[in-house]
């Protein structure tokens, strides 16, 4: 029998802080979430009603905006959790002032992060991504530095070659995967039959080739490295970096010392699964190499396709002032 997995029960509570994307009046939530966004990002993190209506009234597709909208909309992503509201007592000078209740508003951490999803989707207009070859080498320069970081008193310089590591990473799961995806759609297929694309198949060829060679050199020495790690050090990383995290002052949260171990365990395990293989199977890192050896080959065989259909275009267009001069000559 497999054993049970472990459920975030977080996972089935519902996202309130999403309700605003598509809640009945989303298109008022999203402008006013975008507007306190922008402001965010210039550092001004908190705003009144009076400024909130003043933005919207702008627009002329909400030229119907009220005062009295505005502050249900406001509540509305307050109680959703994706402003949080503190009463402003700095301008009260008498006690009818301090009860009429004057807020000012700031995105929540939540609602940061949705807003700077939405952006990058408005954005999205395929896959993207890029092959970087040299990620492989970093990642193996870093991995031979495990004894050292095991050895090391300074947890702060464990810390840092762990975010590098990630980070480096993070950059070929994503990056790559992605750019490899591209090139398998169906939009790729279609500019891979255009005359155009002859022109430009050398340069993706060459691309894809050198993206090979640093994968194949690098990720057996990657696995090799991985296959003979002693299980104590990298555990004894681990707890340095968690060591690292729990010394941050932090007000906003309280870290539990179980919770850091496993996010960190489960970053270094998807690492290592990625170039050893999850459970038996093959790994990513050989996924990814076979995939690009095919895009490689699908290059190659379109390419060839349209080269022999100038070719015969040619030929047609041969006999075709062949067979001219012919009847010209006949006419005669």
């Amino acid at each position: 029998m497999s054993q049970k997995g472990y459920l975030n029960m977080e996972l089935l509570k519902p996202l309130d802080e999403a309700r605003y994307l598509t809640a009945e009046n989303a298109s008022r939530y999203r402008v006013i979430m975008r507007f306190f966004y922008e402001e965010h990002q210039r550092l001004r993190y908190f705003m009144y009603k009076e400024d909130v209506y003043r933005y919207m009234k702008q627009f002329e597709v909400f030229s119907d905006y009220t005062p009295e909208k505005c502050e249900q909309d406001l509540n509305a992503l307050t109680q959703w959790k994706n402003l949080i509201s503190t009463q402003d007592t700095t301008k009260a000078t008498t006690l009818e002032e301090f009860k009429n209740k004057r807020f000012r508003y700031q995105l929540s951490p939540y609602s940061v992060e949705l807003e700077r999803m939405t952006v990058r989707l408005e954005s999205l207009s395929g896959y993207g991504g890029s092959l970087e070859p040299s990620l492989f080498e970093r990642i193996y320069t870093g991995l031979l530095k495990l004894e050292t970081m095991a050895e090391t008193l300074d947890i702060s310089a464990v810390s840092r070659w762990w975010q590098d590591l990630s980070k480096d990473f993070e950059s070929i799961y994503h990056n790559a995967t992605d750019y490899i995806a591209s090139l398998q759609s169906a939009k790729a297929d279609e500019l891979m039959q255009t005359e155009a694309f002859i022109l430009y198949k050398d340069r993706m060829i060459d691309y894809l080739r050198d993206f090979i060679k640093d994968l194949q050199r690098f990720s057996a020495a990657i696995e090799e490295c991985l296959k003979n790690l002693d299980e104590g050090l990298s555990e004894n990383i681990i707890a340095k970096i968690v060591e690292y995290e729990l010394d941050i002052p932090r007000l906003d949260r309280v870290l539990k010392p179980e919770e850091i171990k496993e996010e960190i365990k489960s970053r270094w395990d998807n690492l290592s699964g990625w170039f050893l293989g999850f459970d038996g199977d093959e790994s990513e890192a050989y996924r990814l190499l076979s995939a690009t050896n095919e895009i490689i080959r699908k290059i190659t065989r379109f390419a060839a396709r349209l080269a022999e259909n100038r070719s015969r275009s040619l030929n047609r267009k041969q006999d075709y002032l062949k067979l001219a001069k012919f009847s010209e000559r006949l006419r005669f």
